[in-house]
């Protein structure tokens, strides 16, 4: 399917993205940002009596892509640990 989804850091824009659903195994995300086209993917596997969640991201960057994204390395792993964990959370307050 393709949805629209929104970032709002580092700059605020809107991004057309195709999300393949695998449930209740996971889903992939393929979308072109500004600078970068971006494949990320969440997989859910039982383990022990919770769920273990991995996440693949990979990043090939476009024109000024080549100078930010490695300058914003950083920020951008912080930033997608605190998607995650977001993400999360709203999924474990919809189950319970």
């Amino acid at each position: 399917m393709w949805l629209r989804d929104s970032a709002t850091r580092p700059l605020r824009v809107t991004i057309p993205a195709h999300v393949v659903l695998d449930p209740p195994h996971g889903y992939a995300v393929e979308a072109r940002y500004p600078g970068a086209d971006v494949r990320y993917a969440y997989r859910f596997d039982p383990e022990g009596g919770g769920t273990r969640v991995t996440h693949d991201v990979e990043v090939r960057p476009r024109r000024i892509g080549w100078v930010l994204v490695p300058l914003m390395a950083m920020w951008w792993r912080r930033y997608w640990g605190r998607d995650l964990d977001f993400h999360l959370g709203e999924m474990e307050r919809e189950v319970g």
